[in-house]
């Protein structure tokens, strides 16, 4: 039974890749990004290991989806926009978190709009969110 489960985890990690190595997106679609830390350790219990934090996104339109190691760690703006810029579409509409490293997509002249999480998961103003975050996908700063 072990080895099964290691060969699905095996061909997950696969497609994952796979589908990571195109744009997402495009004229006409959405694609929502988030950050998400991922640790081995289960309630603080255990081995210390280090963490991964991880960079997802998901267009609503086409179903694409794109995972990224963030570099060492970073989280910064240059990190996450080299994420992007590699991954994503410049022609779509990208929704994220109010994380400050975002905002320099504006700066940069993508079309991106926000969802205050500490506020509501859904911008009343924008209908902006992250699907990702709502269904559990993405754990957070």
């Amino acid at each position: 039974m072990n080895d099964w489960l290691t060969y699905f985890r095996e061909v997950q990690l696969e497609v994952l890749v796979h589908s990571s190595q195109s744009k997402i997106g495009g004229a006409n679609c959405t694609v929502e990004v988030d950050m998400s830390n991922f640790v081995k350790r289960k309630y603080k219990q255990g081995r210390a290991f280090e963490e991964k934090w991880v960079v997802v996104g998901i267009c609503r339109e086409t179903g694409g989806i794109f995972v990224a190691l963030c570099p060492d760690n970073k989280r910064d703006s240059a990190t996450l926009m080299s994420i992007i810029e590699q991954h994503v579409d410049e022609r779509s509409t990208v929704f994220t978190d109010c994380w400050k490293a975002y905002c320099q997509l504006e700066r940069d002249n993508w079309f991106h709009l926000t969802a205050n999480h500490s506020m509501n998961f859904v911008d009343p103003s924008t209908g902006a969110h992250n699907k990702c975050r709502i269904l559990g996908m993405c754990g957070g700063k």
